[in-house]
């Protein structure tokens, strides 16, 4: 709900990799509930995660675009994200442990943008009312695709370590949700001598998505979790 309601005033190229921040909040909870202190290295990788954020962001410059895609975008789009998510899967299966868990994990952060997009579709509609969006096809791809992208979730958490799947769902989730909201939306990013910083504040959130995914609070938070959502 809180999502649907940030990407109804801001762009999906500014909300969505805001979203890598739910590793610096597990941080805090899953010190505090598995009675961990963080160590000096996973304090290195909360600030290169803080920072990457900033920096990209910040250069990035994400500008708004329009409510509701352009007329013949979401067939197109919806055409390549199927395309990509099903080619992922694919090689995933035929491998094992921590790259089958990068494939399923890249597969579910294009899903989950795939799901922002449409979350952003839907409340673009709602103008029109409650009643008449109920009636147009967008919620329900919604649901399916976010559907989706929990048990490809599920699949990378089972398939290997977090340390193997968490880079590739932040930054492949943020990525995605970039061109998204360029492609369907008209969301631009600022180029030209901008791409040197954007590309460093890349690097530094994956590196600390990496370092984050080692850490004993996070990794026993998400472990717990995994566990009971379970097979």
């Amino acid at each position: 709900m809180l999502q649907g309601a940030a990407l109804a005033v801001g762009s999906l190229a500014l909300v969505q990799p805001l979203l890598a921040s739910e590793l610096l909040f597990t941080l805090v909870v899953g010190s505090l509930v598995f009675h961990r202190r963080p160590d000096r290295r996973t304090w290195l990788a909360f600030a290169s995660l803080a920072a990457g954020l900033a920096l990209f962001l910040g250069a990035a410059a994400p500008s708004p675009g329009r409510d509701t895609a352009s007329p013949g975008g979401w067939a197109a789009a919806g055409l390549v994200l199927l395309a990509v998510v099903a080619g992922l899967v694919a090689v995933g299966r035929l491998v094992r442990g921590a790259p089958r868990a990068a494939l399923f994990g890249s597969a579910s952060a294009v899903s989950f943008a795939g799901t922002a997009a449409l979350l952003k579709e839907v409340t673009g509609r709602l103008p029109q009312g409650v009643g008449a969006v109920l009636t147009q096809w967008p919620p329900y791809a919604t649901a399916v695709v976010g559907l989706t992208a929990f048990l490809l979730l599920q699949s990378a958490l089972r398939a290997g370590s977090l340390a193997a799947s968490q880079p590739a769902l932040t930054l492949g989730d943020a990525l995605t949700s970039v061109a998204l909201g360029w492609a369907l939306f008209g969301e631009q990013v600022a180029l030209g001598v901008r791409v040197l910083p954007e590309v460093i504040g890349v690097a530094l959130i994956g590196l600390g998505s990496l370092g984050l995914a080692h850490a004993p609070s996070v990794h026993g938070a998400w472990d717990t979790a995994a566990a009971r959502d379970g097979p």
